[in-house]
C-alpha cells in the first residue's frame, strides 16, 4: 500500500467534487434555459429540474464534464504522490467510482454504464498526464 498516496487522494477528491458541483450548476443553467421561470412552486421546480437533468444533452454534457474532472482529480492525486502515478490515478478512479455508487441518482442505464466503465480509463489518462509532468520535472 506504500505505492498509493492517501494524502494525494484525500486532497484530489474534494477538488473533483467541487468541480462536479460547479459543472452541474452550469449545465443546469445552460440546459434549463427558460424552463425555470419565476413564480414556480417547489413541485414545479423539482419537475422541471428532473426533466432537464434527464435530457440527453444534459446527460452527455455531464459525462464529458465529469470525465474532465476525473482526469484532473487523478492528475492531481498522482502529482501530489510524485511516484507511481498510474497506481495513484487508479486508486483515485476507484474511489471516484465508489463515490458515484454512493451518490447514485436516477440516471438512465446507458449513462451509468458509460460513467462507470469510463471512470478508470479516464483516471489512468490523468495519471499519464501526471507521469509526463513528473518526467519533465526530473529531466
Amino acid at each position: 500500500m506504500t505505492r498509493i498516496s492517501i494524502r494525494g487522494i484525500l486532497i484530489a477528491i474534494p477538488f473533483m467534487l467541487v468541480l462536479d458541483t460547479i459543472g452541474g450548476i452550469l449545465l443546469l443553467t445552460i440546459f434549463a434555459g427558460d424552463q425555470l421561470p419565476d413564480g414556480l412552486n417547489a413541485d414545479q421546480v423539482h419537475t422541471a429540474i428532473l426533466a432537464v437533468t434527464q435530457s440527453p444533452g444534459y446527460l452527455m454534457g455531464s459525462l464529458l464534464f465529469g470525465s474532465a474532472t476525473t482526469i484532473f482529480g487523478a492528475y492531481l492525486a498522482a502529482r501530489i504522490a510524485r511516484t507511481y502515478p498510474y497506481f495513484n490515478a487508479a486508486a483515485f478512479g476507484l474511489v471516484a467510482m465508489l463515490i458515484g455508487v454512493i451518490m447514485e441518482n436516477d440516471a438512465p442505464f446507458w449513462y451509468n454504464a458509460i460513467a462507470y466503465t469510463s471512470t478508470l480509463p479516464v483516471a489512468l489518462f490523468g495519471g499519464h498526464l501526471a507521469k509526463k509532468w513528473l518526467s519533465n520535472k526530473i529531466n
